[in-house]
């Protein structure tokens, strides 16, 4: 059985969707449940860059709705919804508004994006990886061919 999820955004967030599903080929509903897909993984790693607390009150609920004219709808199945529900529901947050911050973060994290990219460098550059002087490094991957 199949749901229907509805998400009000406002016109520049839609356009901006509805562009990126149009330059990967895909259609918007199908962007969002892959980024939806996205965002419940790495629900573990708190990578909604927003306090939830922001959207908690009923006042700045409808403050933030007055200015929304687009809405979003995506249908998907039982599990993938209940799934969702669980991680707003972990995250202390309505369904909707869990929704519009992993789709903020999935157009900010898209291949070719700079904040992605500085992220990458800034977690790469965090970690400490087996190095070796370049011309070994180019000699085993060049005796690594020659096994293959």
């Amino acid at each position: 059985m199949t749901k229907r999820l509805q998400v009000l955004l406002s016109p520049e967030e839609y356009a901006d969707i509805q562009a990126i599903a149009r330059g990967n080929r895909m259609t918007m509903a199908e962007w969002v449940r892959q980024s939806l897909r996205a965002a419940r993984e790495r629900r573990q790693e708190n990578v909604l860059h927003e306090s939830p607390v922001r959207y908690l009150t009923h006042t700045l609920a409808v403050d933030y709705t007055a200015n929304v004219t687009k809405r979003l709808q995506v249908i998907m199945s039982d599990e993938e919804l209940t799934e969702i529900q669980d991680a707003a529901r972990g995250e202390r947050m309505t369904v909707a508004e869990w929704v519009r911050q992993a789709l903020r973060s999935a157009r900010h994290d898209r291949p070719g994006s700079v904040d992605a990219k500085l992220r990458a460098i800034a977690e790469a550059y965090s970690h400490s990886y087996p190095t070796a002087d370049i011309d070994e490094m180019l000699r085993e991957i060049e005796a690594g061919r020659r096994l293959a």
